[in-house]
């Protein structure tokens, strides 16, 4: 969409289940009762202020919620994936399983979690055209496979200091307390990354 003042601003929103956040923070197992919670409540809630203001957003969709009977999917989440699709909203590629060591995996596995998440996401309609990785992180498998997929773009990389640098203290705290984070903390150099659209080195994204 384009400001008032004439910039363009971009809104997209990670569809992470509460999963997601349970292994970050080691607290078990999430109740059956909240596991499409993201979706069957807080997608919603999304779509209708959006609906209000006349805006389009980016969701970038975990394709396990969109099968149901897997870990993390149920027929309800799927259904209002399906509804933000065919009001408008792009549905954009976040991995099939949320793994946050993606980046770290041998390529066959990296092509295993791309390929499903898109199968999983154009079961809906559209294929996807764009992808962000789990933790903000990105290596040149994801992007090599990216590439030879024909996806138009990656979102992967968050160039913000401050969350860095919290991340960080709370996965470090974590650890002392023996508690170890499932998340992972990216490269460094990612903060150097520029904050408007440009074309990554294959081998050094």
């Amino acid at each position: 969409m384009t400001m008032p003042s004439g910039q363009i601003c971009s809104v997209s929103v990670d569809l992470d289940p509460l999963d997601c956040y349970h292994r970050i923070h080691t607290l078990g197992e999430v109740p059956e009762a909240l596991r499409d919670v993201v979706l069957r409540r807080g997608l919603p809630r999304f779509l209708d202020v959006l609906g209000r203001r006349g805006l389009r957003a980016t969701f970038f969709v975990v394709g396990e919620d969109l099968v149901p009977g897997s870990r993390t999917g149920t027929e309800a989440g799927r259904a209002i994936v399906a509804e933000a699709g065919a009001a408008g909203h792009e549905l954009a590629s976040h991995s099939f399983s949320h793994p946050y060591e993606l980046v770290r995996m041998e390529r066959a596995r990296v092509e295993e979690e791309i390929d499903r998440a898109h199968a999983a996401i154009a079961s809906l309609g559209a294929p996807p055209v764009g992808f962000r990785s789990p933790g903000y992180n990105l290596s040149p498998a994801v992007i090599d496979v990216l590439v030879a997929r024909g996806y138009r773009y990656d979102s992967s990389i968050l160039p913000a200091p401050l969350y860095y640098g919290a991340k960080a203290a709370v996965m470090g705290a974590m650890k002392i307390a023996g508690r170890p984070s499932g998340s992972t903390l990216g490269d460094p150099r990612f903060l150097l990354a520029p904050p408007a659209p440009y074309r990554p080195a294959l081998g050094a994204p």
